[in-house]
């Protein structure tokens, strides 16, 4: 195996040409051609000193166990992307980290009330509590543990300190910004909370009784319906006939004619009785009332 320059660190990837995540294939044809171009008989682009880092870049990549080790040396596939900052989610962030650990905390602290003999509890049943990624409960860990809020025993689980419990009670977090971060499965219900009753149906309204309006209202659905009982019936509309080809009447049946003069009386030898004068009846029509509604 070549031995690179005493104090000087080679980016393999960087000196075969290829990406940091090229297979096996890719890595040796990138050495097959820049071993050409650098070979010493090549006259036009031979060069023993790029030869030589060649063949030690191929050598440590070309091996799976070499590959490991200068990829965790160098920082793994990625380490030469561009940084980026998280820009406005990052201050977002920062207030849902703090009701994580303050979760983390309260989740201890009853804990430590119910089980004094067994206070602890390991990441896996933390992550079971809190809606959090693998990576934000680490962080939270690391955080209380550096501020002695937090501590673990020998099995590997946490539990609550005394600066914890205090640090707690001093700045009494509020159930509005813990519970979003705990998940619904591991929050026993509230039975002392009261119970809001059930609405009550609704019921239809009566109508309104005499008297029970005011005066004004009182005045105005008499007079409406004064105004409405004194207009007379309109007759209702006949809907025309389907139009059609017009019938006739038929002629209605013959009778015999009647003579248009009662038949002669006989004749008497004395004068007749005078007619009697018509009657005439006299009808009165009394004035009409002016109706006091109009």
């Amino acid at each position: 195996m070549s031995a690179p320059l005493a104090g000087k660190f080679q980016d393999h990837y960087q000196v075969l040409g290829v990406d940091a995540k090229a297979d096996s294939a890719a890595i040796e044809r990138a050495f097959r051609d820049l071993s050409a171009r650098y070979d010493p008989a090549n006259a036009d682009s031979g060069d023993r000193d790029k030869l030589e880092a060649v063949k030690l870049a191929y050598e440590v990549l070309s091996d799976p166990e070499l590959r490991k080790s200068f990829d965790a040396l160098r920082g793994g596939p990625g380490a030469d992307d561009k940084l980026t900052f998280s820009g406005a989610g990052f201050f977002r962030m920062i207030e849902s980290e703090n009701a994580r650990r303050l979760a983390v905390l309260c989740i201890l602290y009853d804990r430590r009330l119910r089980r004094p003999s067994k206070p602890g509890l390991s990441l896996r049943q933390l992550e079971s509590m809190i809606h959090a990624t693998p990576d934000q409960l680490q962080f939270a860990m690391w955080y209380l543990k550096q501020r002695g809020q937090v501590a673990s025993d020998d099995k590997s689980n946490v539990a609550i300190t005394f600066a914890g419990i205090d640090f707690l009670e001093s700045c009494k977090p509020r159930a509005e910004d813990v519970m979003p971060v705990l998940k619904d499965s591991c929050v026993e219900p509230d039975e002392t909370a009261p119970r809001q009753p059930e609405p009550a149906p609704p019921q239809a309204q009566a109508p309104a009784a005499p008297g029970s309006l005011p005066p004004q209202e009182e005045l105005a659905s008499l007079a409406a319906a004064l105004e409405t009982a004194a207009k007379p019936a309109q007759p209702e509309p006949r809907a025309p006939a389907a139009a059609g080809p017009q019938k006739h009447p038929a002629p209605a049946a013959t009778q015999p004619r009647q003579a248009p003069f009662p038949p002669a009386s006989p004749v008497h030898t004395h004068a007749p009785k005078p007619a009697p004068a018509p009657v005439r009846r006299v009808i009165s029509i009394p004035p009409r009332r002016p109706n006091p509604s109009q």
